[in-house]
């Protein structure tokens, strides 16, 4: 089976001062598919954005890259800003998670999805396009004409969605689009999300730190920390019956249903994360694991296993 989207062996690596190097992304290889909705999950500052920003070509100036990034068999990585503006929006879609940050707020919502398609096209056509795709995420027409200002967080967000998708890309990337949004706008946005999936057969990666976000949606599952892929499998394996000690944490600090009433004290990961500059020789979440063994500090562990599920743990390899 060929893949739409292939990532191999990705790095990403920043410049700091002092004429120092922080690795934020480390030998990360994935593939996206047609039509399926793919989830990847951690924490802050695990790598998670970096490496949707890698696949689009928005690195900052200070970061540099490595490995292979494969658009339906061609290579995207090294591509200069010249070429990146004639694929970024009508091959590979970006949803951030700041509405307001990433919305002109001077502009209604309409002619800000407008201004996509004419990056894009000469064609005379952009407005009814655009709010075509407005009301193809569920916008009303009063809202076409809306400041950001002038719609909820809900809104904002599908105007970003609109945006990702009024030329048609063939991957969606979606860096924790549900991030500043409650409950029921949280529901209604990766509901837009999975119909638009399944009426353009686009391929989505869906980022989250929320494990909850991507267990109604996402088929495949990949769990990342301190820029490693660290167990990937398909999402009710890996959410329901996690092998590594950092996915079996999170699931332990799933805030349950109705919780927010008791005086429970909540369950939390001891420790922290460890820095961009750190350079263990052995597993990253050896210091914080309470299953680690002698070497787990000596080296660090590759993903292994059966085919569709994997995991990077010397105490819970697959046989």
């Amino acid at each position: 089976m060929s893949h739409l989207l292939e990532v191999h062996d990705l790095g990403v690596e920043y410049a700091l001062a002092a004429g120092k190097a922080g690795v934020a992304v480390r030998d990360v290889s994935f593939h996206l598919n047609a039509g399926r909705i793919t989830g990847m999950l951690g924490e802050s500052g695990c790598g998670k954005s970096s490496t949707a920003l890698a696949i689009i070509g928005m690195l900052p100036e200070n970061a540099s890259l490595s490995g292979s990034v494969r658009l339906d068999g061609h290579e995207m990585a090294g591509r200069s800003e010249r070429e990146w503006r004639n694929i970024r929006g009508s091959e590979i879609g970006w949803i951030p998670q700041e509405s307001l940050v990433n919305l002109n707020p001077v502009l209604r919502a309409e002619t800000q999805v407008a201004e996509v398609l004419r990056a894009q096209t000469q064609r005379s056509d952009c407005l009814p396009r655009a709010r075509a795709a407005l009301s193809r995420v569920g916008l009303s027409a009063d809202a076409f004409l809306a400041y950001p200002h002038q719609l909820s967080g809900g809104e904002r967000q599908r105007v970003l969605i609109a945006q990702a998708i009024v030329c048609g890309p063939r991957v969606i990337l979606a860096d924790e689009p549900t991030a500043s949004l409650d409950a029921a706008g949280r529901a209604d946005v990766l509901g837009t999300l999975a119909r638009i999936v399944n009426e353009t057969h686009a391929a989505l990666l869906l980022i989250s730190h929320e494990p909850g976000v991507l267990a109604d949606y996402a088929e495949q599952v990949m769990v990342m920390y301190a820029g490693r892929i660290v167990e990937e499998g398909r999402a009710a394996e890996i959410l329901n019956a996690p092998l590594h000690p950092w996915t079996a944490a999170l699931m332990r600090c799933r805030i349950p249903n109705g919780a927010g009433s008791t005086r429970q004290p909540l369950p939390v990961i001891p420790g922290s994360a460890p820095r961009l500059l750190s350079k263990a020789c052995g597993c990253a979440f050896e210091p914080r694991c309470s299953d680690r063994n002698e070497r787990c500090g000596q080296s660090a562990p590759s993903l292994s296993g059966r085919k569709g599920r994997q995991v990077a743990c010397f105490v819970h390899e697959l046989k």
